[in-house]
């Protein structure tokens, strides 16, 4: 019926019993109800509610709204450890969107919510980095590169990087350039410490300047 009256299909369209009957749907517990509810609401509390209702019934869409929203602090208040709860049940559901498994990775690499696990990093980041996230790349960097979580190999930690940077990543063109510095090949560090440096990263400047 909230489909009916929300699009005017064999009824009049009339936004007052759609909301009417969504919630009636969701108060009798039907989950992508509960969703819709919880996504829409202007009230936070509400929002909330909803939410964890269909969060709690498996709902993907609605484990990844809700844990999105603990993790900014927008629309509901800041919470890290909920955010990874929420998000790792939506990202073992296999919800991509904005890459729950991105969020997840770098929480458990920055042990922010969770404390830190790098391999549980390094398998969450994994997953991003393979569907093309930026900042899953450059994390996954970080793990080769200092070998947390995984044996260190610089040659995976560049290739890594160098996916990130080709997004535009300014800490992975940073690190790049610096790992190229060292090994001498001066035109590639120069190349990837442009971008940083005009956004102020010290690291890069220095390298540009000793070039």
């Amino acid at each position: 019926m909230f489909l009916c009256y929300t699009a005017g299909r064999g009824l009049k369209q009339d936004s007052l019993q759609a909301q009417s009957w969504l919630n009636k749907s969701a108060e009798a517990g039907y989950s992508e109800a509960q969703w819709l509810l919880g996504a829409f609401s202007e009230n936070a509390q509400k929002a909330e509610y909803w939410l964890t209702r269909a969060a709690e019934q498996g709902v993907a869409a609605a484990q990844w709204e809700l844990g999105l929203r603990y993790y900014s602090g927008e629309k509901l208040h800041l919470d890290y450890a909920k955010a990874v709860y929420w998000l790792t049940k939506a990202a073992e559901q296999g919800f991509t969107l904005l890459s729950s498994q991105a969020i997840v990775g770098c929480c458990y690499y920055l042990g922010r919510g969770v404390k830190q696990d790098y391999s549980k990093a390094v398998y969450w980041l994994t997953s991003a980095a393979q569907d093309g996230h930026p900042e899953a790349q450059y994390y996954l960097g970080e793990c080769y590169y200092e070998g947390n979580g995984v044996k260190q190999d610089l040659s995976t930690a560049v290739y890594w990087w160098t996916k990130s940077a080709e997004q535009g990543n300014l800490n992975a063109q940073s690190d790049l350039s610096y790992v190229y510095f060292n090994e001498g090949n001066y035109s590639e560090a120069v190349r990837w410490a442009a971008n940083p440096a005009e956004y102020g990263y010290v690291q890069a400047q220095g390298i540009l300047g000793v070039c």
